[in-house]
C-alpha cells in the first residue's frame, strides 16, 4: 500500500509540477551536447527516478557549472546514492541537484575534506547558510563523476521550493 501512495503522490507532482513557471532562462549545466540516458520520471525498482541523467561520454572531470544565481546549502557524500551531491539553492526558490559528482570545486571541496579527515567518516550531510557559499550562474561547482553510480554520468534534478521534483526539460532545457 505504501508504494501505491508513492506513485499517487508522485503522480500529483507530474500533473501540477509548479504553480510559478520558470522564465527558461537556466543554463545548461554541463558543456557537453545535452544527451540523456535517463528521463525524468523513469520507473526504477521501488521508486521513479526524480531527474535525468547526462551522459558524459564514459568519461568522468566535466565541470558542471551552477545553471543560475544562488548559493550552495547543502552537499552529501556517500558510497551509494547520489555519491557525491551539491544542493544548489537558485534565487527563484527552486533547489537543483546535481550527483554523481567526482568532485567539489576546489574550495568547498578541501573543507569537506577536512571536516572528513578530522571528524574520520566519509559520509557527510552537510547544510549551509546563503552567505557561505553564494554562486553565479555559470561558475564552476563540481565534476562528473560516478560516486554512488555504475557508470560516469550526471545525475540532474530541479525541486519547488518545497523540495517536490520537477521535470527539469519543462524548465528552459
Amino acid at each position: 500500500m505504501n508504494s501505491v501512495l508513492s506513485c499517487i503522490v508522485f503522480a500529483f507532482f507530474l500533473i501540477y509540477p509548479d504553480m510559478a513557471q520558470s522564465d527558461g532562462d537556466y543554463r545548461w549545466p554541463m558543456k557537453l551536447k545535452p544527451e540523456l540516458t535517463s528521463r525524468f520520471c523513469d520507473y526504477r525498482a521501488g521508486h521513479f527516478h526524480a531527474g535525468v541523467d547526462i551522459r558524459t561520454r564514459g568519461k568522468t572531470g566535466y565541470r558542471v557549472y551552477a545553471v543560475d544565481d544562488g548559493y550552495i546549502y547543502r552537499v552529501s557524500t556517500s558510497f551509494k546514492g547520489y555519491g557525491k551531491a551539491l544542493y544548489l539553492k537558485l534565487r527563484d526558490g527552486r533547489i537543483v541537484v546535481y550527483g554523481h559528482l567526482s568532485k567539489f570545486e576546489d574550495e568547498l571541496g578541501e573543507e569537506i575534506r577536512k571536516l572528513q579527515m578530522s571528524v574520520r567518516r566519509y559520509n557527510q550531510n552537510l547544510f549551509f547558510s546563503p552567505d557561505e557559499y553564494p554562486v553565479k550562474r555559470g561558475r564552476v561547482i563540481g565534476y562528473s563523476g560516478l560516486s554512488g553510480a555504475r557508470a560516469p554520468h550526471l545525475h540532474f534534478e530541479i525541486r519547488s521550493a518545497g523540495n517536490n521534483p520537477l521535470n527539469p526539460l519543462k524548465y528552459g532545457f
